[in-house]
């Protein structure tokens, strides 16, 4: 089994600890700050471009922060709780948003964000027991 989990120390510790028990492969487990450019800790939010993540959050909960609005070098997340004063909680109604409108967003994603998830894909990719086969 391959395994993603966010960048915080806690849950790579219990998978590291499951690996160590022969439960997981450590070469499967891979962290969200491996693909994120420099976030971390990080979540899976961050594997978006900031720009791309603020625009699906703005259409998803009807609002309009912008990227001045939520400073900082942290979590997206963090930042959007800091810019509206209250933790975020939420996080599946942008990732909705995005499966249910995804003909519309999809191409309007930046080229950072496809190649965050592009990376993440191949390194999942190559942990697969499967050949690639050509017609």
């Amino acid at each position: 089994m391959t395994t993603l989990v966010d960048g915080g120390p806690s849950a790579q510790t219990k998978l590291h600890n499951l690996a160590d028990r022969g439960l997981l492969e450590k070469n499967r487990i891979f962290v969200t700050d491996q693909f994120t450019d420099g976030v971390s800790p990080s979540d899976i939010e961050d594997l978006f471009d900031e720009k791309d993540y603020i625009h699906l959050y703005n259409l998803a909960f009807g609002v309009k922060l912008t990227e001045k609005g939520t400073p900082g070098a942290d979590k997206i997340v963090a930042r959007i709780s800091r810019a509206n004063n209250k933790p975020f909680v939420d996080h599946g109604r942008p990732a909705d948003y995005l499966l249910r409108h995804k003909l519309v967003q999809l191409p309007k994603l930046s080229e950072t964000t496809l190649s965050r998830f592009e990376n993440l894909f191949k390194a999942i990719n190559k942990t697969l027991n499967y050949s690639e086969t050509t017609s």
